[in-house]
């Protein structure tokens, strides 16, 4: 039976027990448990050699692949690029320095070597790691018994015959690492393979993550270009071309906004074109097609817009007027028939293309000088609109064609005007009257005067008629005069009671025009006798009326008595009634006493004509005249004021009395 068959205890404590006093000659292990630690210790250091190996090579694949993984999403910082170089490079030497430790610094011993075979092989228990620290034990003297010893190293030689010592390695790991690394291996030939160029680009980047080399991308986005000029608030498409250097060909584009928008669209025939909203602020984006980038910025502007527009103008020929330059950016241009116009204008950039279309010609020559454009000389027949296109040089436009409305006008005719002759009128045959004259013309006038002649066949000669009654411009620019003309009929042998009908006429300078006359206008050319008969019979119909005044105010004066007598026998509503009545006759009165006075006044100033009438009667009439208007303006007024008020109060208040005018 085993030493150890009937207890777990341990074969030194065994020996002990069975003789204490014996002294134990230093021991060496059997050869096959020699042999079987032998082979576990090259068994492990091969498993522990491949373990680092391994971890250094899943570290380094982990590393780099993380790299290639994030350059294709985005141009990995130098700072990252270098930590994942730094990961990589510290795997590598924690798994060299772990290594080293376990082979070469802190070597294992039988006793570890032990402890991990019974960890496998719970059979053995604490017997294998018993004899093991006997066996190295340099006592020079022990209390155990050799026999009992030497059978308890035999009894575990026999038990770990069974046992395969290198079966207690574990390779677990081993066998995760490398089918990790396997894996990662296998991925990064695949790479390799179908992605020379991006693999390359990152094992380059990698290595020298603080290098220049710029990154590798599968697509690349060329945008048409690195500043996109917009009409500011204004929508524009983004256009730009897309290279694609693998099999993977992403077809949708995102466009980001520095102000947080993003749009999305997809690619098309290797072509970008984006609608992106109108921007207000310059604003950078960055257009993104799988791992392809590209940054372009965004300067919105406003459109081009008109700084002047003027048209010179030349009159038609038979005015010989010169030019005029006329503003048109109202947009309206009046000017006359036959007339030719030349367009100016400026715009607020240099141009690169102005489009006139002009009436019926469509599209006329322009020429461009930086920001300023002119036309030549352009016919206006049948032009009654233009419109103007132009391109800055930056390509924009104006939002819509600016128009210009050509109204022409024809060459009216002159006119002629007598602004203070009556059309029938008298005049006494020693008075000499003023005939004013008031001539206008659009474009200027040429020559007027009057033409006259009596109706009993007096006749001035041609010369006479342009000597004394006509007149021309000094110039052909202008298009208004005011002459006055003299006209004595003794001057020209005109009898009394004949009858002067004169015209007058005036020409512009439009070819062949009839020249233009007024109405007849007739002057009655009366003797002084004649003329002092007609103011007496005016005056004498003055002093007639102005008896009816008299009477009328009598009769106004006389109802007011009445009304005073009776006011206490008549109610508050008759009384008011009557003064009211009475008021209103007063101011008919009043208004009629007036209109005699200016009428009296206008035969006075026609008795004034006539030399015959002397200075003391003249005075007496305007002295007469005079005290009836104001007579009429004040006392009378004042009269149907009162009674109007009486008309108003109450019952205790009296009227005023009333007399008649002297």
């Amino acid at each position: 039976m085993r030493p150890d068959a009937l207890t777990n205890e341990n074969p030194l404590h065994t020996m002990k027990s069975v003789n204490s006093n014996l002294p134990i000659e230093p021991h060496h292990l059997p050869e096959r448990l020699k042999s079987q630690f032998s082979k576990l210790k090259a068994r492990l250091w091969r498993i522990e050699l491949a373990l680092g190996v391994a971890w250094g090579t899943f570290a380094v694949l982990v590393s780099f692949l993380t790299s290639f993984a994030l350059d294709r999403w985005q141009d990995t910082p130098s700072l990252i690029r270098g930590t994942l170089l730094l990961g990589a490079l510290s795997a590598i030497c924690l798994s060299g320095g772990w290594w080293c430790w376990r082979w070469v610094i802190a070597q294992r011993n039988l006793r570890d070597y032990s402890r991990l075979v019974q960890r496998r092989y719970r059979i053995l228990g604490d017997r294998l790691l018993g004899i093991v620290e006997l066996t190295e034990d340099k006592s020079a003297e022990t209390s155990y018994s050799e026999e009992l010893y030497l059978a308890a190293v035999q009894q575990v030689d026999l038990d770990a015959r069974g046992c395969d010592f290198t079966a207690a390695v574990s390779t677990r790991l081993l066998s995760r690492l490398g089918a990790g690394s396997a894996v990662l291996a296998i991925l990064t030939f695949i790479l390799l393979a179908i992605l020379p160029g991006a693999f390359s680009n990152t094992l380059s980047r990698w290595i020298n993550p603080g290098g220049n080399t710029p990154r590798y991308t599968l697509v690349t986005i060329k945008p048409n270009t690195s500043e996109h000029l917009a009409i500011r608030g204004e929508s524009f498409f983004l256009e730009a071309d897309v290279n694609y250097l693998s099999f993977w060909k992403p077809g949708t584009v995102t466009v980001q906004l520095d102000s947080g928008y993003q749009v999305m669209g997809e690619v098309q025939d290797n072509r970008i074109r984006l609608e992106i909203p109108g921007q207000f602020k310059e604003t950078s984006m960055q257009m993104t097609v799988g791992d392809g980038m590209a940054e372009s910025k965004i300067r919105p502007m406003q459109r081009p817009t008109l700084v002047s527009l003027n048209a010179s103008i030349k009159m038609p020929a038979y005015l010989n007027l010169k030019d005029a330059s006329i503003d048109v950016e109202s947009g309206g241009l009046d000017i006359l028939k036959g007339s030719e116009v030349k367009v100016a204008g400026a715009i607020n950039r240099p141009l690169q293309e102005i489009v006139l279309n002009w009436g019926s010609t469509n599209r006329v020559p322009v020429s461009i000088s930086n920001v300023t454009f002119t036309t030549d000389w352009l016919s206006t027949t049948n032009a009654f609109e233009a419109d103007i296109h132009w391109k800055d040089q930056f390509g924009f436009t104006n939002a819509q064609p600016w128009k210009l409305n050509i109204r022409q006008r024809d060459d009216a005719a002159p006119t002629f005007q007598f602004p203070e002759l009556y059309r029938e009128m008298a005049i006494l045959e020693t008075e000499a009257v003023e005939l004013k004259t008031e001539v206008r013309d659009d474009f200027g006038v040429k020559e007027f005067g009057i033409d006259w002649e009596t109706i009993n066949g007096v006749k001035p000669s041609r010369d006479v008629l342009d000597v004394d009654f006509k007149d021309s411009s000094l110039h052909a620019a202008q298009k208004e005069l005011k002459v006055s003309f003299y006209f004595s009929p003794n001057l020209y042998d005109i009898e009394p009671g004949d009858v002067v009908e004169l015209r007058g006429y005036v020409t512009d300078y439009f070819p062949d025009r009839e020249p233009g006359k007024t109405a007849l206008y007739r002057i009655h050319i009366v003797s002084a006798v004649e003329h002092a008969e007609r103011i007496r019979q005016q005056l004498e119909a003055l002093l007639t009326q102005l008896e009816d005044v008299s009477r009328l105010e009598q009769s106004i004066a006389t109802a007011t008595d009445e009304t005073l007598e009776k006011m206490d026998t008549l109610s508050e509503e008759d009384l008011a009634a009557r003064l009211q009545d009475q008021a209103t006759d007063q101011k008919l009165n009043a208004s009629q006493l007036s209109e005699m006075a200016r009428k009296g006044m206008e035969t006075l100033k026609e008795a004034m004509r006539n030399p015959t009438f002397t200075d003391e009667v003249m005075s007496e009439w305007s002295k007469t005249l005079s005290e009836m208007q104001q007579l009429a303006d004040q006392k009378m007024q004042d009269a149907a004021k009162a009674l109007s008020k009486a008309s108003q109060s109450p019952p205790s208040q009296s009227p005023p009395s009333q007399s008649p005018p002297s």
